[in-house]
């Protein structure tokens, strides 16, 4: 190729350099998502939620139950920060091995949690945004 070949690469990667940093969280009795680039948070009583995780998967453990409510909370909150995060990649930045795990794999070993990654896997082609996830122990 010739060197607009080169320049379109360059272009591309510059693009999709990280320009959103996230991370959520949940306990059994709050939810929350922020968004540090924007200096955007959001957050919810979690009771109400965990009640209804745990009355759809009712084998699942406390853990279980709180990184779906977790998850839920990020994949609310990407929907109302979609169209800030069109066309970038957006590092998300959690303490939650499932959470992190599952949006690496784009699959979850249970129900809840598959139908909010579709969502999610959803939004990331509407808005044309990306997720990076990492796991960091706190």
């Amino acid at each position: 190729g010739d060197h607009r070949d080169l320049h379109l690469s360059l272009r591309r990667q510059r693009q999709m350099c990280i320009r959103d940093r996230v991370t959520s969280d949940a306990t059994l009795y709050l939810t929350g998502a922020i968004d540090w680039t924007h200096k955007v948070c959001a957050r919810r009583s979690g009771e109400a939620d965990m009640s209804k995780i745990q009355a759809r998967i009712a084998e699942a453990t406390q853990d279980v139950i709180i990184s779906v409510a977790e998850l839920l909370s990020f994949v609310s909150f990407a929907g109302a920060m979609a169209q800030l995060w069109s066309g970038q990649l957006v590092l998300y930045a959690g303490d939650n091995i499932n959470v992190t795990s599952w949006l690496k794999k784009g699959g979850a070993g249970n129900l809840l949690a598959r139908a909010l990654l579709r969502i999610l896997r959803f939004l990331q082609a509407t808005h044309h945004f990306q997720i990076l996830p990492v796991y960091l122990r706190m």
